[in-house]
């Protein structure tokens, strides 16, 4: 919506459920099995919230406030812009040993033990799991030893017996995120025909984290562990001649 004064604000929000066969642009992940692959999509994200905003300070000539003086030639000419992005995470497979199927070309899961789904912890740091990571141990009768839930490679508990995981792909949610950018320009009438904008821009002002998805490798130290994270702030400066 545009409003009087030079303000104007944009809102959309998303809610959403991609689901497919394969993502982009790759391969099916099982070719022996094709039913095995419907799951959501990697970029799939359930809830996705945009808000920007502009705003013409109204101080200086044709303005409301300070139409002229030196005060109105510091203050004039200034516009505030904005974006924020609020966002879902997107999904992640927990990947098994492909090797064990003896069928080249196909990928494979985790076997997940235990009653109910997998339990979510949301640590989001190298100290806290997003997930409880959990393996499996096995007694001779192929039964986890463990009594809670845990994961598994597929034909950990039969003496290593061609199996697929009986995780599906795309099973669990990593962590959303959130981020603000923001402008300050100033725009000058150099003649009838030329504008110079002077332009600062900063991205993520926030500097808050954008967490990755957690290590899905059982056979990893950092399984159930984030390592790494986006969303670092950085600044430009720029200049735009417009006629």
């Amino acid at each position: 919506r545009r409003f009087s004064g030079g303000f104007s604000l944009t809102t959309s929000f998303t809610y959403s459920k991609a689901m497919g066969m394969q993502s982009e642009d790759s391969g099916l992940d099982t070719y022996i099995n094709a039913r095995r692959n419907w799951r959501r999509l990697n970029f799939d994200r359930t809830t996705y919230f945009v808000q920007s905003y502009l705003y013409e300070l109204p101080f200086g000539k044709g303005k409301k406030y300070l139409t002229s003086g030196p005060a109105g030639l510091i203050l004039g000419g200034w516009q505030i812009n904005g974006i924020l992005s609020i966002a879902s995470g997107t999904p992640m497979t927990f990947g098994g040993n492909a090797g064990i199927l003896n069928a080249p070309g196909n990928n494979n899961t985790l076997n997940w033990f235990g009653p109910g789904p997998i339990p979510v912890t949301k640590g989001n740091g190298r100290s806290a799991t997003w997930f409880t990571p959990t393996i499996c141990n096995f007694a001779n009768n192929g039964k986890p030893i463990v009594a809670t839930q845990c994961f598994a490679q597929p034909g950990a508990e039969n003496g290593g017996q061609p199996e697929f995981g009986n995780l599906g792909w795309n099973v669990l949610r990593g962590p959303g995120f959130w981020n603000l950018d923001a402008s300050v320009f100033r725009t000058f009438q150099v003649r009838e025909r030329f504008k110079l904008q002077l332009r600062a821009e900063g991205f993520s002002i926030a500097n808050t984290p954008q967490w990755s998805n957690p290590s899905t490798d059982i056979n990893s130290a950092n399984f159930g562990l984030i390592t790494g994270a986006g969303g670092a702030r950085s600044m430009q400066l720029a200049a735009k001649l417009t006629f």
